[in-house]
C-alpha cells in the first residue's frame, strides 16, 4: 500500500503540475525509485539522493592522504552506479549536525590543508555526473555545525580572508557550471562521461572528460577534470587523452583569489605522443597531456582536439608505388591479374598482436578493434593493426595503417 500511494502521488504531482519536483533521500538499493510517471515498476520520483557518494566521499576526505592510496574505491566507486538512477549529489544538513563536523572540519589535516582539500571535493563534485546539493554554511567553510536556532556566521565572510576567498570559489565553481553544458546535460547517459586516469591509487590522482550533447552544426563540448587528492606536486604528471588535444585552463583551485597558495597547473597544455608498453613487436603509442598537480588541487581544462594529418612516412612509401605502375603494366600484363585479386584478401585480415583484449569486463576481439578503426578512418578495412591494452584507465590504444586512435571499454 505504501508504494502505491507513493507512485499514485508522484503520478498525481507530476502530470498536474509541469515543473514539479519530488526528490527522495533513500538509502536502500530498491530499485527505481526514480523512473517516468508510467513505469509500472517505478516509483515514479524525479530525483534521488546519492547518500553512497556522500558517505564514501567523505570518508576518503577524512583520512591521512597516506592511506588514501589503500582506499581509492571510496573516491571512484560512485561511477559503477551513477546511472542506476537520477541522483542528485547531497552534502546535506544531515553531515553537519549531531557532532559530526562542519564539512571544513571534515577535511584531514591542518587549516591550509583543510580549505584545500574542500576545495578539491567540491571541484570533484561539481564535475561529477548528478545534480548538486551543498547544504547552507558550507559554501563559505564554517567551521561550527549548524544551529537551527541561531543564523549562519556571516562574518567569517567580513572579518577573514580565507573565508571570503572560499565563498568566491564557490560562486566560480557555480559559474562555469551554468556556462558549461558538459557538466550537466548528459548526467544520465554514459556517453557524457569518460575515464582518463581511473585506478592511479598511489598518487591518488583521478581525471575524467565530461561531454555535453552532440548537435548539428556545433562541436561536442569536452572539459577535462583532474584533482590531486595528496598534499604532494606530481610534476609533469601525464594524463592520457583519447586524441590530439589543446587544453586551456577554466579553473585551478589552487589561485590565489580561491585562498590557495598561486602555485598554480600551466594555463595551456598541448598534448604529446608518447611511447606506451606493448607486447608487440611494433611501438604503441597515445597521446598524453604533461601536467603539473599541485598539492590537494583541482583543475578543469577544455578540450579542443586537434586534427591529426597522415604520417609522411607512409606518403613517401605510397609515391614509389605510383610511378612503377606504368611499367608493370607494359612490361607484364599478364602477370598483374594475380596481384589485383590478392591486395582486397590482405586488407580484410589485419595484422594483429593479440586474437584478443583481455580486460576487467571480459574481452574485445582485434577484429571488432580493427571494425571501430575502419570506422574512425572511414576506410573499408585496416591492413595492419597494432593493440595496447592499459588496465590503469580502461582504454584501448590502437594504430592503424599509422594512424593512432583510442576508446574506453
Amino acid at each position: 500500500e505504501a508504494v502505491d500511494f507513493l507512485r499514485n502521488l508522484n503520478e498525481a504531482l507530476r502530470t498536474t503540475h509541469e515543473g514539479f519536483l519530488t526528490i527522495a533521500e533513500e538509502s536502500t538499493a530498491y530499485p527505481k525509485v526514480t523512473s517516468d510517471v508510467d513505469d509500472p515498476e517505478g516509483l515514479g520520483f524525479v530525483y534521488k539522493w546519492n547518500m553512497g557518494y556522500m558517505h564514501d566521499t567523505l570518508y576518503y576526505m577524512e583520512l591521512d592522504p597516506l592511506y588514501r592510496k589503500d582506499n581509492h574505491g571510496a573516491i571512484i566507486f560512485s561511477m559503477d552506479y551513477a546511472y542506476s538512477e537520477n541522483y542528485i549529489l547531497p552534502y546535506s544538513h544531515d553531515e553537519v549536525v549531531h557532532g559530526k563536523g562542519s564539512m571544513i572540519n571534515k577535511m584531514y589535516g591542518a587549516y591550509d590543508e583543510k580549505f584545500a582539500s574542500l576545495r578539491t571535493l567540491y571541484g570533484f563534485t561539481m564535475a561529477h555526473p548528478g545534480k548538486k546539493l551543498l547544504f547552507m554554511g558550507g559554501e563559505f567553510a564554517q567551521f561550527v555545525e549548524w544551529r537551527d536556532k541561531e543564523q549562519l556566521d556571516w562574518f567569517l565572510i567580513d572579518q577573514y580572508e580565507m573565508h571570503d576567498s572560499f565563498h568566491k570559489y564557490v560562486a566560480k565553481l557555480n559559474e562555469i557550471y551554468k556556462s558549461e553544458p558538459a557538466l550537466y546535460e548528459l548526467d544520465q547517459d554514459p556517453a557524457g562521461f569518460e575515464w582518463c586516469l581511473q585506478r592511479d591509487a598511489d598518487h591518488s590522482v583521478v581525471a575524467f572528460i565530461r561531454k555535453n550533447k552532440k548537435g548539428r552544426g556545433r562541436k561536442q563540448q569536452q572539459i577535462l577534470c583532474v584533482c590531486n587528492f595528496t598534499p604532494m606536486e606530481w610534476d609533469k604528471y601525464k594524463v592520457p587523452l583519447p586524441k590530439k588535444s589543446k587544453l586551456t585552463k577554466i579553473l585551478d583551485s589552487s589561485e590565489l583569489d580561491f585562498g590557495g597558495d598561486g602555485d598554480v597547473s600551466e594555463s595551456k597544455v598541448s598534448t604529446k605522443r608518447v611511447k606506451v608498453p606493448s607486447e608487440g613487436k611494433k611501438a604503441v603509442y597515445q597521446q598524453a597531456a604533461e601536467i603539473s598537480l599541485k598539492p590537494l588541487s583541482v583543475v578543469y581544462y577544455k578540450i579542443e582536439e586537434v586534427e591529426t594529418k597522415p604520417r609522411k612516412s607512409v606518403a613517401k612509401k605510397a609515391e614509389p608505388a605510383k610511378k612503377a605502375e606504368p611499367a608493370k603494366k607494359a612490361a607484364a600484363p599478364a602477370k598483374k591479374a594475380p596481384a589485383k585479386k590478392a591486395t582486397p584478401a590482405k586488407a580484410t585480415a589485419p595484422k594483429a598482436v593479440k586474437l584478443f583484449v583481455e580486460y576487467q569486463g571480459g574481452q574485445v576481439s582485434t577484429q571488432d578493434i580493427a571494425a571501430k578503426a575502419a570506422e574512425a578512418s572511414g576506410k573499408k578495412a585496416i591492413k595492419e593493426l597494432n593493440v595496447y591494452y592499459q588496465p590503469e584507465t580502461n582504454m584501448v590504444y590502437y594504430t592503424a595503417d599509422g594512424t593512432e586512435g583510442s576508446f574506453s571499454l
